[in-house]
């Protein structure tokens, strides 16, 4: 392999002259010559000595994700090439502080954290090369060995070859390698497009989507437990019932996808068990994904953990699709009607009292009984008139005729004619701007309907827009 232009850095040539001290340079000879690699010498020399450092103190296992280190300096460690505690040894305190502004890192908590462990900074020049690390402790999973220094990286580049839950090493890599055109639309475009049950239960390509879901957090807690992994990915709540569903958001489905990809990303950084290079695996398809994961053997745990990525991955793109017919359906359905929309705000408050005095199931149950004699009755419309039906048993003056009211004739004519108001329920769902405009030569009207109402402890609403009404026949 090519050297460097940089000297070896001054922790890995402690290390070998500690190590030529203890072995006669015959041996080390044979075994560089038995060995048959392309490293130089020294490279040799220094790969030797570090894996008999690491064989000596574990410590310098401990991967980065572990330090015991706010967040923000595990990221900048990241971006120096730091996968373990034996890649930081070998960047001298000159080179630390020199990147220190840059990559939000604090040399002097870096160094007690080091101390508490019995080991330090060592000092060098400002440019040394190094060995990694995981060339050693995961040769499988580190693939192509080469030696590095810090004039040589790439800035914040994503790279496949080194997973990790650094913001600026995820969000590329997701867009690459998990994004599906178009999710984004759950956030916003149909973040209120609400899911159809199917027979009173949840829709079966979202049910597939949150049971995977538990299957795989659940398969990711004992990965975790099994193999010392810190679980840095919260498990996320899913819906297990239609009530739950009812307040569940859209934009959530997306999130908890990224949950599952973080949970992954997670366990390749922290161990190798794989037996092989990471990016191999984040950059295949589905199907060899499901062909690697077979190829897994005696971790049964693990091998699940991966299956049921894979199956999240393509349940995703079923409700991706579910939801892209619906919104298809919601449009078409909205471009055919005349309702208006939002809901008069009167009306709201009445649907919304109702929900809250009575379970969804039994809702439900009622409006299925419902349709099976008028099928053509919708959801909004059913539970409109339950409301105002509802609402009338506990005040009746809702239920008051417009002829019956105390109202002057000219008025009740003009509400009757102009604004098709048979009742004081009808009264109520127009708001005080929709009445400003019905009743634009005849302002007078408003201040004697709001006294009727007052007087009945009611009110006119607002809205600055058209709002859906129910006319209900009491």
């Amino acid at each position: 392999m090519a050297g460097s232009f940089y000297p070896i850095n001054p922790f890995l040539a402690t290390l070998i002259k500690g190590m030529e001290a203890q072995v006669p340079e015959e041996k080390l000879r044979a075994e560089y010559q038995q060995l048959g690699s392309k490293l130089s010498w020294l490279e040799f020399l220094g790969e030797r000595a570090l894996r008999d450092a690491i064989n000596d103190n574990p410590v310098l296992r401990m991967r980065r994700s572990s330090f015991p280190l706010p967040a923000a300096i595990l990221d900048g460690l990241y971006w120096l090439r730091v996968d373990v505690l034996a890649d930081l040894l070998q960047i001298s305190e000159e080179e630390l502080r020199l990147h220190e502004k840059q990559e939000n890192l604090d040399v002097d908590m870096i160094e007690g954290f080091l101390i508490r462990n019995g080991l330090r900074l060592y000092h060098g020049t400002k440019d040394s090369w190094k060995i990694p690390a995981l060339r050693i402790i995961d040769p499988d999973k580190a693939g192509r060995w080469e030696q590095w220094d810090l004039a040589s990286l790439e800035g914040h580049k994503m790279h496949p070859a080194r997973p990790a839950l650094v913001q600026d090493w995820f969000d590329p890599y997701y867009r690459r390698c998990e994004y599906i055109p178009g999710e984004e639309k759950l956030s916003d475009e149909w973040l209120g497009i609400k899911p159809e049950l199917e027979d009173g239960e949840i829709p079966s390509d979202l049910k597939e989507y949150f049971d995977d879901t538990r299957l795989f957090f659940d398969a990711y807690k004992t990965v975790c437990a099994e193999h010392g992994i810190p679980m840095h990915v919260e498990i996320p709540d899913v819906p297990g019932s239609p009530d739950e569903l009812e307040s569940f958001s859209n934009d959530r489905y997306v999130s908890i996808k990224k949950d599952v990809v973080r949970a992954v990303i997670s366990v390749l950084e922290n161990t190798n068990l794989l037996k092989m290079p990471t990016f191999k695996f984040l950059n295949a398809s589905d199907e060899m994904k499901l062909n690697i994961a077979e190829k897994v053997k005696n971790n049964e745990d693990f091998q699940y953990f991966l299956i049921e990525y894979v199956a999240i991955r393509v349940d995703f793109e079923n409700l991706f699709d579910y939801f892209d017919v619906l919104a298809d359906k919601v449009t078409k359905k909205e471009a055919g009607t005349c309702r208006p929309d939002p809901i008069n705000p009167w009306l709201a408050e009445l649907i919304l009292k109702y929900r809250k005095q009575h379970s969804d199931d039994s809702i439900r149950e009622e409006y299925r009984l419902f349709c099976e004699h008028i099928p053509d009755k919708s959801w909004v419309d059913f539970l409109a008139e339950q409301a105002l039906e509802e609402e009338s048993l506990v005040n009746s003056f809702i239920r008051t005729a417009l002829k019956d009211c105390d109202l002057p004739t000219e008025t009740k004519d003009i509400l009757s004619h102009n604004c098709d108001v048979e009742n004081m329920a009808d009264l109520l769902q127009i708001t005080k701007e929709e009445l400003e405009e019905l009743l634009e030569e005849r302002s007078q009207d408003i201040s004697v309907i709001e006294k009727l109402l007052e007087e009945h402890a009611l009110h006119l609403y607002h809205s600055d827009r058209y709002t859906y009404k129910k006319t209900y026949l009491f």
